[in-house]
């Protein structure tokens, strides 16, 4: 199906000769994601588990607004830089996802 395996073409487009390859994934289901499965790295066969047993979770293609926002007022009502890679790495570690927004 199109779009699906493009998706692991991308990856590989741009990983390149540091692409893992999808055979040595542990993969796990992706809910209401574009794919059906995201791949998990080789050496981390205990966090597939934990996953599949219900004890971790991933955040996916995510950011951080501090706020309710949308396309004509988030550069006001967002504290985070959208757009770099570096202030939203910061910002993720610092988030609560069990925080309840206001």
């Amino acid at each position: 199906e199109e779009g699906k395996d493009d998706l692991f073409e991308q990856y590989l487009e741009v990983r390149q000769s540091v692409a893992l390859q999808k055979h040595t994934l542990h993969q796990i289901p992706a809910n209401n994601q574009v794919c059906d499965v995201f791949g998990i790295h080789p050496n981390l066969p205990v966090l597939a588990e934990l996953y599949n047993e219900g004890s971790a979770l991933f955040f996916a293609n995510t950011g951080v607004l501090d706020d309710y926002a949308d396309e004509t007022n988030y550069k006001v009502k967002s504290v985070t830089n959208l757009f770099a890679h570096n202030t939203m790495q910061r910002a993720t570690k610092r988030l609560d996802p069990y925080k309840e927004i206001r």
